[in-house]
């Protein structure tokens, strides 16, 4: 959403992104990144487009909720990769065999 709205920004003002890079003193290649989501800014420059639209805090609106996102999405990794190292660790299989109805020797349990 934030890059699209940078986009929808910059064609309502007939900038190019060249034109916008010269005005804004970023990188045209790095203004193209942020307006195509494969980059997430730092606030500064969200502060400083939201200035150069005039668009109060819109901007930094968006940029809060795709922050959040990338985060979630960062999380959800993390734990997907957790389940999987929990998944091979004895521990992990012991509790399955216990679940199956086999018999798993532990200390504990006296060696039954």
């Amino acid at each position: 959403m934030l890059g699209q709205t940078l986009r929808v920004l910059r064609e309502k003002t007939g900038k190019s992104l060249g034109q916008l890079a010269d005005e804004t003193g970023y990188e045209k290649s790095y203004l193209s990144r942020l307006e195509s989501g494969e980059r997430l800014s730092k606030v500064t420059v969200m502060e400083d487009l939201d200035g150069y639209y005039g668009t109060g805090d819109l901007l930094l609106s968006h940029w809060k909720a795709a922050r959040l996102d990338a985060f979630k999405d960062q999380y959800k990794e993390y734990m997907a990769l957790e389940a999987t190292v929990l998944a091979g660790s004895p521990r992990a299989s012991a509790d399955r065999g216990l679940r199956s109805g086999g018999v798993v020797w532990r200390p504990d349990n006296g060696g039954r």
